[in-house]
């Protein structure tokens, strides 16, 4: 599910807002490395600009 999210918001460049929502509520919970290192990577993208979260 993250890896998709991952993939679809890296070739997008946008992210809905529900799911920007279950980034930060996921974050809290115990992932791999590897999951946490993709959901740094999308928050880090939005609040550079990079990526845009849509309403």
């Amino acid at each position: 599910m993250i890896r998709d999210l991952f993939i679809n918001a890296s070739l997008s460049q946008q992210i809905s807002h529900h799911d920007w929502k279950l980034l930060h509520s996921l974050s809290e919970s115990s992932l791999s490395s590897e999951e946490r290192r993709m959901i740094k990577r999308l928050i880090h993208s939005v609040k550079r600009g990079w990526f845009q979260v849509l309403a």
